[in-house]
């Protein structure tokens, strides 16, 4: 969550917490009356309770989210999913369909409520589009800068360039 906080947000943040324990944190947030003091820790998304995610966009949306197709990159149509919310680009497990090799969540595509499976070879490309990036300490990037970058947490940091778009 700290890649969206501007300079300012980030001025009142108090790093690293090293000295502090996570016990001393949880009690200092349960004084606090903070619902999360005593959650278990997680990997996934913190503020969601029970960590169902798409019970929390269902319940917030009002809506039953939409079932659909796992369509494979050759168009073949291999049976339905539970709606798009529960799959992510490079999943693998829970997709709960069969084939002659290990099918990836390649892309999703919205507009016709599918599930793009296919090859792990798919899944690798040599660009990213990304949008609200935050450098924290550049107003602006005029010029192409040259980064470090990887799209996964536990992920090795690869060299890169990053461009405004036109």
């Amino acid at each position: 969550m700290l890649f969206s906080l501007t300079q300012e947000q980030l001025a009142h943040v108090l790093l690293p917490l090293a000295e502090v324990s996570k016990d001393e944190i949880r009690q200092t947030a349960e004084a606090a009356g903070l619902v999360t003091a005593q959650k278990p820790d997680s990997q996934d998304i913190c503020f969601v309770p029970d960590g169902d995610y798409a019970g929390l966009i269902e319940r917030v949306e009002k809506t039953q989210l939409a079932a659909g197709n796992f369509v494979h990159l050759n168009g073949q149509v291999l049976g339905r999913h539970k709606g798009m919310i529960n799959y992510t680009i490079g999943q693998r497990k829970g997709l709960g369909i069969a084939y002659e090799y290990p099918l990836y969540v390649i892309d999703k595509d919205m507009a016709n409520g599918n599930v793009i499976v296919g090859p792990q070879e798919a899944l690798f490309s040599k660009a990213l589009l990304a949008e609200k990036c935050n450098f924290i300490m550049i107003d602006k990037l005029d010029a192409p800068l040259r980064v470090t970058a990887k799209t996964r947490y536990r992920q090795e940091d690869v060299p890169a360039t990053s461009r405004c778009a036109p």
